[in-house]
């Protein structure tokens, strides 16, 4: 799915499969994303705020301390 340059405002994208989705400038800071399937390449230019970062982060298999 080609959702690059797509807004997601007050959406709710919990446990969403987006893996492959191209999500490059895409604004994903009104969505909800607890527990989204995504891979590093998939999320690579999306604009999400700093929460969602950590929680992207953790699914990609980083440590934060």
């Amino acid at each position: 799915t080609d959702l690059e340059g797509a807004s997601f405002a007050q959406v709710l994208l919990s446990r969403a499969d987006l893996s492959h989705a191209k999500l490059r400038k895409a604004d994903l800071r009104g969505a909800e994303i607890d527990g989204i399937l995504v891979g590093s390449e998939d999320v690579r230019g999306a604009i999400v705020t700093a929460a969602q970062a950590m929680d992207l982060a953790r699914l990609l298999g980083l440590v934060i301390k």
